[in-house]
């Protein structure tokens, strides 16, 4: 039986499991002696479980054999799950983790620059005019925070790892503007020079759409890294033009950022 059905696999174990000693071995304290093991039909291997039933009242020993290809299936899909379960909740926390090591270093950024505004602002309250101009600045980055903190709110984007990107009408200017702002802010911080032509008219068509959360913190990340990895009394220039966009309705802007680090 053995060498005519038994999958080559699984001879060597069937040869060993009904030998008679082994029954009688697997008997000696149970009713029901039995395994698992495959066979071969007409080339297609499927699975099999035997079993050995001894009769306490007659003696005898009965052998049945069972099919089992649809439990193995089922065991196999339900591993399978368990696999693709367990693989999905890595990456969820991946992704968690990638996200919010992220989003903590953005969030510094506008927080750290109203904390400064406000020790800034004991040093000048009389001046009225100052005050004005600080409490603006504190404003965009307060704007700002509340964007970041709403994203770090919307956990669904942090289980699945997804940017889900806006798509709204935004004033070029006003986003150029926050960012300057921003890192103009760090950038007096750090003792390091900040130039920029933004305010000089450098967008000819400023309302596009975009997703402005994201397109900040593009910028804010690119210019936050020339500004950490620069040299002392080192300098930081942000340039912005238009370049022909080539299709109707559209238009196009480079940005260049050039620093000394």
């Amino acid at each position: 039986y053995a060498r005519g059905i038994v999958h080559p696999e699984s001879r060597e174990f069937v040869r060993e499991a009904f030998s008679l000693d082994n029954v009688l071995r697997g008997l000696e304290h149970d009713d029901e002696y039995s395994g698992n093991f495959q066979v071969l039909l007409d080339g297609v291997a499927h699975h099999y479980q035997f079993r050995f039933i001894k009769n306490e009242d007659t003696g005898l020993v009965v052998l049945g054999m069972l099919n089992i290809d649809d439990m193995v299936a089922a065991e196999i899909e339900h591993h399978n799950q368990l696999h693709a379960a367990l693989e999905e909740a890595r990456r969820a926390n991946e992704a968690k983790s990638t996200f919010l090591a992220s989003i903590s270093h953005d969030i510094r950024t506008p927080l750290n620059g109203i904390i400064g505004l406000l020790q800034i602002d004991e040093n000048h309250a009389d001046d009225v005019e100052f005050l004005a101009q600080s409490r603006q600045k504190a404003k965009v980055s307060a704007e700002h925070l509340l964007s970041l903190i709403n994203d770090v709110l919307d956990m669904s984007k942090i289980e699945d790892g997804s940017v889900a990107l806006a798509h709204e009408p935004v004033d070029l200017n006003e986003v150029a503007g926050a960012v300057g702002v921003l890192m103009s802010m760090r950038a007096k911080e750090l003792g390091i020079r900040y130039r920029s032509n933004i305010g000089e008219g450098p967008f000819r068509e400023p309302y596009v759409y975009a997703s402005p959360l994201h397109l900040r913190r593009v910028f804010m990340n690119i210019i936050g890294n020339c500004l950490k990895y620069n040299k002392p009394n080192g300098s930081v220039e942000v340039r912005i033009s238009e370049v022909p966009a080539g299709q109707e309705g559209r238009v196009a802007y480079r940005w260049v950022i050039e620093d000394t680090g």
